[in-house]
């Protein structure tokens, strides 16, 4: 599922009774905070400013170091 739209017409409208982000959460993170307010609202968060997306992404490259060391994790970053 790659939109709060998509899951609330996967559990209304075909009955599913559960759903999965996959790689959408990849390029958006901010979809698995969205998608359930979503749900239970039927209101989508405010998109996110360029700030939250680049101190998102620098906690994600840190945590990449992190585990993987620098050498392997800034390619994989990129």
């Amino acid at each position: 599922i790659r939109t709060p739209e998509l899951a609330k017409k996967a559990l209304d409208e075909i009955g599913c009774t559960a759903v999965m982000v996959g790689r959408a959460a990849l390029g958006n993170p901010w979809i698995l905070k969205d998608m359930p307010r979503y749900l239970e609202t039927g209101k989508k968060l405010p998109p996110q400013t360029v700030r939250e997306k680049v101190e998102t992404a620098k906690h994600q490259l840190h945590a990449l170091i992190k585990i993987h060391g620098e050498k392997r994790a800034v390619p994989e970053f990129r």
